[in-house]
């Protein structure tokens, strides 16, 4: 069902170009400013002025927008109506960009897309019903974060997306956003690994009063839900480790080995290196 957002809105704004509203005058996007265009875009301190035609043509709520019939004190720059959103500059100038480069942010590029890029793009294209875009970086994310991949080994960046530890937990708060829920496996796994919940209480510490270490920023993007899902399955995560642990360094040194404090040195080494190492077959959802 689609959703509209309830902070996009046109504003009209009697004392525009008084010297009480100067102050916070927005400044133009050097990126994003073209000057045929006939509609203003504000979030943050930034305009981005773009052509109604090109946002109709892409998006269904600013399509629904720009069919309510402007009024008289209705704000406008530089003789464009002016549409606020609540979005971050940075986000709607990677949007606006990927819309009038022809999409080339996500296809055709042949280079490796940043992360943060394209969760930008994903957020603001399921906001405003850009599905091409919405596809796009899905395809993207999904690539990176499917069970064939880990399969191969350690999770590293992948050809069409770079990677991050931590990029996780916002793709978890992006599969809820989005309903891609056939993400939600893979990435819960990575985050309830994530060396912040080997310290429970620090967690709980955070969830309680609601104030994050910079360094631990990126659990907000959990629910609390999500939080004590990872508590709950950490245990049985641990176990299931363990197992494998046992089974591959459980037995002695090798006979052929030449070198046994060598051997022991280099074996110990891998312990540490694979102790937390995630089964794939390990089911975040059933704790």
């Amino acid at each position: 069902m689609p959703v509209e957002p309830s902070n996009l809105r046109k504003r009209t704004c009697t004392e525009f170009g008084s010297e009480a509203a100067a102050a916070t005058d927005p400044e133009r996007d050097e990126k994003i400013w073209l000057d045929d265009g006939n509609t203003v875009i504000i979030a943050e301190k930034t305009a981005f002025r773009v052509h109604r035609s090109v946002l109709s043509l892409h998006s269904e709520v600013f399509r629904d927008l720009f069919t309510v019939p402007p009024s008289a004190s209705e704000e406008t720059l530089e003789g464009c109506p002016v549409v606020r959103v609540s979005d971050t500059a940075d986000d709607m100038r990677h949007v606006l960009w990927d819309l009038y480069s022809g999409r080339t942010t996500l296809v055709g590029s042949g280079r490796q897309a940043d992360f943060d890029v394209v969760a930008a793009l994903l957020r603001l294209a399921h906001k405003y019903q850009i599905t091409n875009v919405r596809e796009d970086a899905l395809f993207k994310i999904k690539a990176l974060y499917a069970f064939e991949t880990l399969a191969h080994g350690k999770l590293e960046s992948h050809p069409l997306l770079s990677y991050k530890p931590e990029d996780a937990f916002q793709v978890v708060q992006l599969a809820h956003l989005t309903g891609a829920v056939s993400l939600l496996p893979v990435v819960l796994c990575l985050s309830c690994t994530c060396g912040v919940f080997d310290h429970p209480t620090t967690v709980i510490d955070c969830l309680s009063v609601y104030k994050i270490p910079d360094d631990h920023s990126y659990i907000k993007c959990l629910t609390q839900e999500d939080v004590f899902r990872c508590l709950a399955a950490r245990p049985g995560l641990l176990q299931a480790t363990m197992e494998v642990f046992s089974d591959t360094f459980g037995g002695a040194i090798d006979d052929d080995c030449s070198n046994e404090d060598s051997c022991r040195h280099t074996v110990y080494r891998a312990m540490q290196e694979c102790l937390f190492e995630v089964p794939l077959d390990i089911d975040c959802f059933s704790s």
